[in-house]
């Protein structure tokens, strides 16, 4: 697990705004994740973005290490070289248990900025899905996601930690219904993120009327018929509907605005003077914060939301605790695991060897001391020497698998490097390519989806 490596930054270091400059927008990650791989030097790579993070987790080179990584992630994603100490300043970075301890509290929503939603479990399921479809994953990265989705599912089964409105789509249901009760109309909803297909769904369930717009004329057709509304392209908003609406929830992952304040003001001169609210849950803004303000339209963006968030945090300490429990406990047999698994085909060795051992000094028994026994007496001592074998292979076997969890590979390196040369040949093998020793790659369709997990 040493080999894995997290580099990421969050809303905490720069403001939701200066997540944009780490984030590559939706529609380009197909083609720009393999080369972020190849650009960082990772042997896998999985590539996550939200509203309030991006994180790069990947599996190191040998002898490369984790900090090494940091400007060159920042180089990949920003584009240009980092001023002196700027990547070590902007980017964190996480490294073998730290790195699964990372994902674990993510995956249980304690990293996130409304502590306990369960949106990012569906948000890590889809890196990972496209991680796999353009072949950046691999045994590893695939095993630990599916471990980090175990911890969230306890978390939110055994603890209260998700109970209440814990998510940004949530929270921006209470605005849109604060405005339906002062100004009923239909709602728009920009973008095909899990958020707006949360809203979606959750709107047209409480009757109000739905359209549903998107960059992509097709794709809005496509998704607008999977939640029985009507979908539309962007370009239609954008030049002025001939009804009014009551709210527009924006969630994209543009690079920047996608209403420019020609279309707020459009979006504003309503026919009964009551402009639209404005609800903006995207990183970057959908919507200009000035230009709202300028057009005279009511706009509530992340900004807003990561205050409740931090009042929420505040009031779930106790539930926090028993969240981290949970996570710390995972760690622990996360540790177990790992060991078991990459020292099982070691161990195995050790045993062969044993009883190889065994049957030489059998052999050589039998040919000086007891020639003369019959055939039953020679099997029955050969399973004897088999037996004891197995025995005395029983207490290095118990006490490795020990020493290796409490202390790491390096200590059973050391031991075997001056006990064993071919069986420390074979443990190097076995460690340079962890991956072997891992279950085959996790199904994505036994994940939850990011509807599952709103829901």
């Amino acid at each position: 697990m040493n080999r894995v490596g997290v580099v990421g930054i969050d809303w905490r270091t720069r403001g939701p705004e200066g997540l944009a400059d780490y984030t590559i927008p939706a529609d380009q990650r197909a083609v720009r994740v393999p080369g972020l791989q190849r650009e960082v030097g990772a042997r896998e790579l999985v590539y996550l973005a939200t509203c309030n993070r991006v994180e790069v987790i990947f599996v190191v080179q040998q002898g490369v290490s984790v900090a090494a990584y940091r400007p060159r992630i920042f180089r990949a994603l920003r584009g240009r070289e980092p001023a002196s100490r700027e990547a070590e300043c902007e980017l964190r970075a996480w490294r073998g248990e730290g790195a699964a301890e990372h994902l674990f509290l993510m995956a249980a929503g304690l990293q996130s900025a409304m502590l306990g939603e369960r949106e990012i479990v569906g948000q890590m399921r889809e890196a990972l899905q496209l991680a796999q479809e353009v072949g950046t994953s691999g045994a590893i990265l695939e095993w630990l996601f599916s471990e980090a989705w175990k911890v969230g599912r306890k978390v939110h089964r055994v603890t209260s930690l998700g109970e209440g409105k814990v998510s940004v789509a949530e929270l921006a249901l209470d605005h849109v219904r604060e405005r339906l009760e002062q100004k009923p109309g239909p709602v728009a909803l920009v973008g095909v993120s899990p958020m707006t297909l949360h809203c979606a769904r959750t709107l047209v369930e409480e009757g109000v009327s739905v359209f549903l717009f998107n960059r992509t004329l097709e794709r809005a057709r496509q998704t607008a018929a999977t939640l029985g509304v009507q979908g539309r392209g962007l370009e239609e908003l954008r030049q002025g509907l001939d009804f009014d609406l009551a709210a527009v929830v924006l969630a994209t992952a543009a690079p920047g605005p996608v209403l420019r304040r020609a279309d707020l003001e459009r979006l504003a001169a309503t026919r009964d003077g009551w402009p639209p609210l404005i609800v903006d849950l995207a990183t970057p803004p959908d919507v200009d914060p000035d230009d709202a303000r300028a057009v005279g339209l009511e706009r509530v963006g992340m900004e807003e939301f990561l205050e409740i968030a931090e009042d929420h945090r505040q009031s779930r300490t106790a539930e926090s605790r028993a969240a981290r429990q949970i996570v710390d406990r995972a760690l622990v047999d996360l540790d177990t695991k790992l060991v078991g698994q990459v020292l099982a085909p070691m161990l195995a060795s050790l045993q062969r060897r044993y009883r190889a051992i065994a049957e030489r000094g059998v052999d050589r028994l039998l040919r000086k001391d007891l020639k003369d026994v019959d055939d039953h007496t020679e099997e029955t001592i050969r399973r004897w020497a088999q037996i004891l074998a197995r025995r005395f292979a029983h207490i290095p076997t118990t006490g490795l698998r020990a020493v290796t969890k409490d202390y790491g590979f390096e200590v059973l390196e050391s031991f075997f490097a001056e006990a064993d040369e071919a069986l420390a040949l074979e443990l190097r093998r076995i460690r340079e390519d962890e991956s072997r020793a891992l279950p085959s790659g996790v199904r994505i369709d036994t994940l939850p989806s990011s509807e599952e997990v709103i829901r």
